[in-house]
């Protein structure tokens, strides 16, 4: 596997001016103060055009990150966010790690979580999972990623509150909430009741935090 400067000094893409599109849906990452400051190595499962990946690395000073994503913008569609028009979504991901300066940090890998998931069997300090936000991509990225975290790792994601509470309430969730995980209630087909389930069933806890979950061991 090869970082995103190894790519760029190999010539295997034409480096392109910065560019993000439209984030003003975007969430600032937020778990730096829960998290071991000294993790090592991890991995995303969705990166878009890199502004978590720069979020997460910039807040763990060794950390170095591996990237999973088919980057096909269209496939978010139908989940209500502003898809840029850009015509080479992963040269442009690539561009942008090298303009936030990250580049020999970042370990790109152009799969699908689940093809991905079969060739990788490390185990990691840290998992970040910003993939399709429904009920069953949810479960089934947790299914995937959560075994391949060492024992101390931590396991973490977005949109908790997207298409659930309206943006101009957000404001309101800065405070850390646990949540029952009996997921029967919750929507069918959403994030929140994937997430809940997956919890259950393997006994974790469930936490919030603005727009932010994370799970934790039930001991």
């Amino acid at each position: 596997m090869k970082t995103v400067k190894n790519i760029l000094d190999n010539d295997e893409f034409n480096l392109r001016d910065f560019n993000v599109g439209d984030i003003s849906w975007y969430s600032p990452f937020e778990y730096k103060d829960l998290i071991n400051k000294n993790i090592k190595n991890g991995i995303e499962i969705g990166s878009h055009l890199g502004e978590s990946a720069n979020d997460i690395i910039k807040s763990f000073e060794h950390l170095n990150l591996i990237c999973i994503d088919v980057w096909d913008l269209n496939l978010f569609k139908n989940d209500g966010f502003s898809i840029p028009n850009i015509d080479n979504v992963y040269e442009q991901f690539l561009s942008n790690i090298v303009h936030y300066g990250i580049d020999d940090r970042i370990t790109p890998i152009k799969l699908s979580s689940e093809d991905a998931s079969k060739i990788i069997n490390d185990k990691f300090d840290f998992c970040y999972i910003d993939g399709l936000h429904n009920e069953k991509n949810i479960y089934l990225d947790l299914e995937r990623w959560y075994p391949k975290l060492n024992n101390d790792g931590f396991i973490c994601g977005d949109d908790w509150l997207f298409n659930t509470i309206n943006p101009n309430k957000w404001s309101n969730y800065t405070s850390i909430e646990e949540h029952n995980v009996d997921f029967e209630n919750e929507r069918g087909g959403s994030l929140r009741r994937g997430l809940k389930r997956f919890a259950k069933e393997n006994k974790l806890k469930l936490y919030s935090k603005y727009n932010f979950w994370w799970l934790d061991k039930n001991v």
